[in-house]
């Protein structure tokens, strides 16, 4: 009998807020949500993009055709649910956006691109992916979510994420890189000028370069310390939990920052 009532209870709890189709079966309770994709093509080949999610990861990717293809896979609470996009395209500007009400659970966003696109990505409770070569400038903003880069590119590659960590494994351009509670891993190249800021808490911090590159070193952390195995220049050699020096003469700004972990700077 109480088995009885608590299943009634919970049927009817979430029948009011909204939430879900609940199917009782046997002993048991089933929550079901409704799943779709909507895709479209647009002529689009030169300027910036921007993708705006949220309860879901987002994927851009290039390609070698001249227009962008885009498809959200949505999920939402009623069967009867219409996923219509915010779509906007205006000179060389095209957006994305979740259209966010009461029926809809999130959207994974699958973007692909032709190459030197500007592409800004933004979402919460999801990863981001960014693949490919020859992007312009990058931006990618979520939480709880981890961040790779994967495509090379010469602009500025600006990531801001919370609860996740970080992989960039090929950038040309500058970089602005933020989180917490998660690792950065970054692959940098050769780096003789321009700016490089690296900063994370509570996560290791491995930074590769190559071994002729040219910089200063603004590197500071707290419980842990400061390694390299760069063997090129160093105006004194980095150790300890607090740096500030140049390698190879100097040239780029290079700052590096974290709090209850190391910070590994190596040669790539």
């Amino acid at each position: 009998m109480r088995k009885l009532f608590l299943l009634i209870l919970l049927t009817a709890t979430a029948l009011l807020a909204g939430a879900c189709t609940l199917v009782i079966s046997g002993d048991g309770l089933t929550i079901e949500h409704y799943k779709g994709t909507w895709e479209e093509t647009y002529a689009f080949s030169s300027g910036a993009v921007t993708v705006q999610g949220g309860n879901g990861s987002i994927t851009v990717e290039t390609w070698d055709k001249e227009e962008v293809l885009v498809q959200a896979h949505w999920t939402a609470r009623t069967e009867s649910y219409q996923f219509a996009p915010l779509v906007e395209q205006e000179g060389d500007s095209l957006s994305f956006a979740a259209p966010w009400n009461n029926e809809l659970r999130g959207v994974t966003w699958i973007l692909k691109v032709p190459p030197g696109l500007s592409v800004t990505a933004r979402t919460s409770n999801g990863r981001v992916n960014i693949l490919g070569g020859e992007f312009g400038n990058v931006t990618v903003e979520t939480s709880n979510g981890r961040v790779t880069v994967e495509g090379s590119g010469k602009g500025m590659l600006t990531i801001n994420t919370s609860n996740g960590g970080v992989t960039v494994r090929e950038w040309n351009g500058e970089t602005d890189i933020t989180t917490s509670n998660g690792a950065i891993t970054a692959f940098l190249g050769k780096i003789t000028d321009g700016n490089y800021r690296l900063s994370s808490s509570n996560g290791t911090l491995r930074v590769f370069v190559d071994r002729d590159s040219a910089f200063a070193l603004t590197a500071s952390t707290s419980n842990g310390r400061i390694n390299s195995d760069l063997t090129g220049a160093w105006s004194q050699m980095p150790t300890g939990s607090s740096y500030t020096g140049t390698y190879n003469g100097g040239g780029a700004l290079l700052n590096l920052h974290t709090s209850n972990s190391s910070i590994f700077l190596l040669t790539q």
